[in-house]
């Protein structure tokens, strides 16, 4: 199955990017492990039957919410 390439334009910079340029973009700049982040959000928005291809900034923005979320939940689980 083809996907139509869609373009998401960032508020900064106005730069258009792919899903996946986005996607590999904020998987770098959080800084966190490549390998951990990006399988835990890809499993996160294959839930919500979003691919990354098809993935929008909201949807990303969305996701990476309730990533810090459940991450912060689990460590203060883990330190009580």
């Amino acid at each position: 199955m083809q996907y139509k390439r869609q373009q998401v334009m960032t508020q900064a910079g106005g730069v258009f990017m792919d899903g996946q340029t986005l996607f590999r973009t904020i998987i770098q700049a959080t800084g966190l492990p490549a390998e951990l982040i990006e399988s835990e959000l890809s499993q996160m928005l294959a839930e919500k039957g979003i691919t990354i291809e098809s993935m929008t900034l909201d949807d990303l923005r969305e996701t990476l919410a309730f990533y810090l979320q459940e991450t912060l939940l689990k460590a203060k689980a883990v330190s009580r």
